[in-house]
């Protein structure tokens, strides 16, 4: 991402961290990706008090830290991406990470390891 890019996007953190209540209650944003960025951007604009739909091509949500489940009547289920979130490091994280986890977006793996043949 270029210094340009970083730099709006700077910007507009500050503007959304500044906006007051009744301004930001007016504003309807749309978040593409439901991935760990676009849930935790959802998360945070919702928690100001603005209108957020989050917009995923996927079958389901979560992005690259998603399971999927293969066509053949669900015979497979594997990780797509990232095969666990560790502990997290921030308290804004770790409020969203309950939130999934009682909305059960995600939950603690429970399966096992196969031998390879």
């Amino acid at each position: 991402m270029s210094e340009h890019n970083m730099g709006n996007l700077s910007v507009l953190f500050i503007m959304i961290s500044t906006v007051t209540l009744r301004i930001a209650e007016s504003l309807e944003v749309a978040v593409l990706g439901s991935g760990v960025a676009g849930s935790t951007a959802a998360r945070l604009l919702a928690d100001a008090g603005v209108r957020v739909t989050v917009f995923e091509c996927g079958r389901g949500l979560g992005g690259r830290t998603s399971t999927r489940t293969s066509r053949e009547g669900g015979r497979y289920v594997f990780d797509h991406g990232a095969q666990y979130i560790g502990s997290p490091k921030t308290e804004p994280f770790g409020r969203a990470l309950s939130d999934w986890r009682a909305a059960g977006f995600v939950r603690e793996w429970d399966g096992r390891f196969a031998d390879a043949v």
